[in-house]
């Protein structure tokens, strides 16, 4: 049987920070790599034309408006097994329109809470949850500032498409089902320079097994990844996850009803090198978990569009109002 050393993985956006991270996984698993960039001169076409594609896995750690065009890129030369980043593309209608043109291709795409033992053991410790809290927080004024992650238009992405696809992909995942009730823009401030745009948000989602989901992001505020639980026994579990590949420990605890405290788990969860490890798994299996799926990764996509209309319509509402 094929172990993890044996596989050849076509890295495309080497040169960009995830792509940099993804490689010196691949290289401390003896992964076999070839690391691309779009409309670079280097590999040479020659080179390209050498590599295996039926063979290989493409991974995608381009910026997320181009994640399908690069499938697409891998796909005209002969690769049908991709590893893509979260969120899967854009938008959901972008995402469709490429799994159409890819019909036959097996898709991994990293939605990492799905991998970590820390989401695990906060399930494990409140079976039974009826409420949940996903606060995703991360302070982009400086990125925001250098316009880094917009389109080649120059156009920044929503709140609701930085840090909310990891929020969005962690409720789901309990409950796919869930319906969003509200979607709001929570705070304003100076994104691109010159240009007033909203920095927080918060969605509101319900089902009949969940009646009470939260989600909230802020992009002017300390880096912060949070999931809380409550059970329908009044038990709280608060878990922290890593905030990159370089501060790769979390923290899991719980509080009962009588307000004592017991922790879980603290220390290392490696996210990134965990969701890496079962997308090469799954691709030599040729199963791909749900929870990583493209149609799962639709389903995230599609609540975003949904939170980002419903907000920007509470917007035009109160400016109209106003």
């Amino acid at each position: 049987m094929k172990s993890v050393g044996d596989d050849l993985v076509v890295l495309v956006g080497a040169r960009g920070a995830i792509g940099r991270l993804h490689a010196a996984i691949y290289r401390s698993l003896g992964v076999s790599l070839v690391e691309v960039d779009l409309g670079d001169a280097a590999p040479t076409q020659q080179q390209l034309a050498a590599v295996p594609w039926a063979d290989a896995v493409v991974d995608v750690c381009t910026p997320t408006a181009v994640h399908t065009e690069s499938i697409r890129w891998g796909y005209e030369r002969g690769a049908r097994r991709f590893l893509v980043e979260k969120p899967a593309a854009r938008t959901y209608v972008d995402w469709r329109a490429c799994m159409l043109d890819v019909p036959d291709a097996q898709i991994f795409v990293g939605h990492s809470y799905m991998f970590s033992r820390a989401f695990e053991v906060m399930f494990e410790a409140c079976p039974n949850v009826v409420a949940m809290h996903a606060a995703f927080d991360k302070d982009r004024a400086a990125d925001d500032a250098q316009l880094r992650g917009a389109d080649a238009d120059g156009r920044l992405a929503d709140v609701f498409q930085i840090e909310v696809p990891h929020a969005f992909s962690m409720v789901l995942a309990v409950q796919p089902a869930l319906e969003l009730v509200s979607a709001t823009y929570t705070e304003h401030g100076e994104r691109a320079p010159g240009s007033i745009e909203p920095t927080s948000c918060e969605a509101r989602f319900r089902h009949r097994t969940l009646p009470e989901v939260l989600v909230t992001s802020d992009l002017r505020v300390r880096r912060r990844r949070l999931l809380q639980l409550r059970g329908d026994d009044g038990r709280r579990v608060f878990g922290y996850f890593p905030l990159s590949a370089a501060d790769p420990d979390c923290l899991v605890y719980t509080i009962g009803p009588g307000g004592r405290v017991a922790l879980l788990l603290e220390g290392r969860d490696d996210l990134l090198r965990g969701t890496l490890v079962a997308g090469l798994e799954a691709m030599r299996s040729g199963r791909v978990p749900w929870l990583a799926s493209a149609q799962f990764a639709g389903v995230v996509l599609a609540r975003i569009a949904e939170a980002v209309r419903m907000a920007q319509a509470g917007q035009r509402s109160a400016a109209a109002t106003a």
